[in-house]
């Protein structure tokens, strides 16, 4: 949560029809945090009604932070973070899919080589809950995550991802990493150091 300043705003898209003529449809405003002092861009959709502006896109988008964790590897980072830049643009068979990739890139970390040899990531998360890598209602969350995974990826074969799914999807996968990368990362650091 913060408190923003408001900044410069300027039209993306001005009215052509007799209806809004010259008014703004699209305006990109500025906004500067009042406790960072980093701004971010909003992209809003202005109604030619009411004059409600609703945000549509935001940059950088908002996300949870976990990309920046030095604990969870980067190639898991990278999978989540595009995930949510994905969700934060209205892209939610997107996001399913890079959070889906997220998970298979967790397994690839964490998963025994035999997980990590299996021929599917179905198998290979039923692989990681056999091991104990995966408590069994973590491996739920993760054939979830895999499965709605692939109706992003595939949105001809299964039903469509809405906005509110892949928002599901990125909560579920970011509580995976905090329970897998984040809580074992701030253990460790809490730990005293011990005498030799």
């Amino acid at each position: 949560m913060s408190n923003f300043n408001v900044g410069t705003s300027i039209p993306l898209d001005v009215g052509s029809t007799p209806e809004d003529w010259g008014m703004a449809r699209e305006i990109a405003t500025t906004l500067e945090c009042q406790g960072c002092a980093k701004a971010t861009i909003v992209i809003s959709k202005v109604s030619i009604n009411t004059g409600v502006n609703t945000a549509v896109f935001w940059w950088p988008p908002p996300g949870t932070g976990r990309t920046q964790s030095s604990a969870i590897p980067a190639a898991v980072a990278d999978a989540f973070g595009e995930g949510e830049r994905s969700l934060s643009v209205g892209a939610p068979h997107a996001a399913a899919a890079m959070f889906r990739s997220a998970l298979a890139q967790t397994i690839q970390d964490k998963g025994s080589p035999a997980a990590k040899g299996k021929g599917s990531l179905s198998e290979a998360v039923k692989q990681m809950v056999t091991d104990g890598d995966l408590w069994t209602t973590f491996g739920d969350w993760a054939d979830h995550i895999r499965a709605w995974g692939n109706a992003g990826a595939h949105p001809e074969v299964f039903s469509p991802v809405t906005q509110e799914d892949a928002k599901e999807l990125r909560d579920l996968v970011d509580r995976l990493l905090d329970i897998l990368y984040i809580q074992p990362d701030k253990l460790n650091k809490a730990r005293p150091t011990r005498k030799a």
